[in-house]
């Protein structure tokens, strides 16, 4: 099984197709491999084998980072109701304007079922949930933090702050920089709460 994977060796790991585990949950290298086609396109055919260990490592890493989220969301009980994943995924079915017929090719291209790209949803609207809870941790700017961050970052940008629009972009810009910050701060405190092995670094097989 699996979701059996306390204590794998990297050889034992290695023969289950097991690229990380994340509180002993398994990140198959199926997925890695989906994940790589699908970022890189056709690139890979011109990449060299230390390139694309390296791709597949970084590629790995960004699958290691949004299961440890999602298992965050899952414990804070964000995950999405079954309506929700469907909703989704019928929106993006019907904004790409396919036919099923369509629809499945594509998903066959990208080496996805209905099934694992349910799963990839699903695991992207709790991402999303819990992104939204801690953005909402915000704390808004006053005038005078709007005034320092105007001065520190705009000065030789020739603008002025009480030209119309200008203070609610640099209002923004605080507020997305704020949330940049938040949202690297959490991330890092639950990824060092989390057991992750990464059997894919460790092996020189794959």
């Amino acid at each position: 099984e699996t979701n059996q994977t306390n204590n794998l060796s990297i050889e034992e790991a290695v023969k289950r197709g097991i690229a990380a585990t994340v509180n002993d949950r398994p990140i198959m290298l199926d997925e890695v491999d989906r994940a790589m086609k699908q970022s890189l396109q056709n690139k890979t055919e011109e990449m060299s084998s230390s390139q694309l260990r390296t791709a597949r490592l970084n590629v790995l890493d960004s699958l290691i980072d949004r299961e440890v989220i999602f298992q965050r969301a899952e414990k804070e009980q964000l995950l999405p109701t079954e309506d929700e994943v469907a909703t989704t995924i019928n929106t993006s079915k019907q904004e790409s304007g396919l036919t099923q017929e369509g629809w499945q090719k594509q998903l066959k291209e990208a080496g996805e079922t209905e099934s694992s790209w349910r799963e990839l949803v699903r695991k992207g609207l709790a991402v999303e949930k819990l992104t939204k809870k801690i953005f909402n941790q915000v704390e808004l700017p006053n005038d005078s933090e709007i005034e320092a961050f105007f001065n520190t970052n705009y000065q030789d940008k020739n603008l002025k702050l009480d030209t119309p629009g200008v203070r609610q972009m640099v209002r923004d810009a605080l507020i997305e920089q704020r949330k940049k910050a938040l949202s690297e701060e959490f991330s890092k405190a639950v990824k060092n709460g989390a057991k992750i092995v990464n059997y894919l670094a460790a092996s020189k097989i794959y």
